[in-house]
């Protein structure tokens, strides 16, 4: 029970899902040029992964524990979904267990072995079927219940409270944005805004990697609907690029999906035209920093951007 959730005195750390949503939806005026105004909805403002997986992390969980009484989860994910899933593991005292490719960022590994999950590292360059299907096995034997975030409707209904916050926030902005974008993870929130899409018109703009390049949190490939009425392949050097130009120019550190994500609203202008384009930021750089510090200074850190960078 909340004591004053507009005093943000609040009786549980489960409380701080309604508390600190809406999450904020803002406009870079300096990244706006001319006649593309670009708004950024800000997902790091999510209490649990600093994340929007926070709101698939939050349905499929609640509606797993619901439906089956289990009391442990398995689920493979590359970072952000993991982070979110052990910090509610963790709140409602519950077990999870990760299953992630070795190309996971290290922080979110360590983030979710600090709020107790446990974390299986596959030799896979990311979440391929190998490691879905090994999360699944491995679930079957020990009597848990496998999360399966690609084909589990809990997750675009999660999505659907972004989709919500959209609507209101464009109706007290008066905002009538020409498209909004976003990145392709497993495709959750971009079959909810497709719904948002449906019902106010605006076009619906999606970034993936381009060929051979691998982008922290999104895919080339997908194993939902894609949604989209456009999609831009990006590279992880534009991505991370883009990023360093939202901290610099607007003071805020996002991750290199938003960066993607960008880079995809501005190519996306050059065909649909002048007018307010909303780009969601699904986190901040905190689990990016190798990442980052690779791309700034390449001679002086042992992380090597050919690991990642395709010239």
């Amino acid at each position: 029970m909340s004591f004053g959730a507009r005093s943000m005195v609040l009786s549980s750390s489960l409380e701080l899902i309604e508390a600190l949503h809406p999450t904020p939806l803002v406009k870079l005026p300096k990244i706006s040029e001319y006649h593309v105004g670009i708004w950024a909805k800000l997902e790091f403002f999510n209490p649990f992964s600093r994340s929007i997986k926070d709101r698939a992390a939050i349905s499929m969980l609640s509606g797993a524990m619901r439906r089956t009484g289990a009391t442990r989860f398995y689920e493979a994910t590359s970072g952000n979904l993991g982070v979110a899933l052990a910090a509610l593991a963790a709140a409602h005292g519950v077990r999870f267990r990760a299953y992630v490719p070795r190309s996971a960022a290290g922080a979110a590994v360590s983030l979710m072995r600090i709020l107790g999950a446990e974390v299986v590292v596959g030799d896979s360059e990311g979440v391929d079927d190998g490691l879905v299907e090994a999360a699944r096995r491995d679930a079957e034997r020990d009597g848990a219940v496998f999360l399966d975030q690609y084909h589990n409707e809990d997750n675009p209904r999660g999505q659907g409270t972004l989709a919500a916050e959209l609507r209101e926030q464009f109706r007290a902005a008066g905002l009538r944005p020409v498209a909004v974008v976003s990145g392709t993870g497993s495709l959750g929130h971009l079959t909810a805004l497709g719904e948002l899409r449906d019902e106010l018109g605006f076009s619906l703009v999606a970034a993936r990697p381009a060929e051979g390049e691998r982008i922290p949190g999104l895919r080339r490939d997908w194993k939902r609907r894609m949604v989209a009425d456009l999609v831009v392949d990006v590279t992880l050097r534009e991505s991370i690029e883009a990023a360093l130009r939202v901290a610099r120019m607007e003071g805020l550190a996002v991750g290199v999906s938003s960066g993607a994500a960008l880079v995809a609203a501005e190519a996306a202008a050059e065909d649909l035209g002048p007018g307010d384009y909303v780009v969601i930021f699904p986190d901040d750089a905190l689990k990016y920093i190798d990442l980052y510090e690779a791309h700034l200074s390449p001679t002086s850190t042992p992380l090597s951007l050919r690991n990642y960078l395709k010239d």
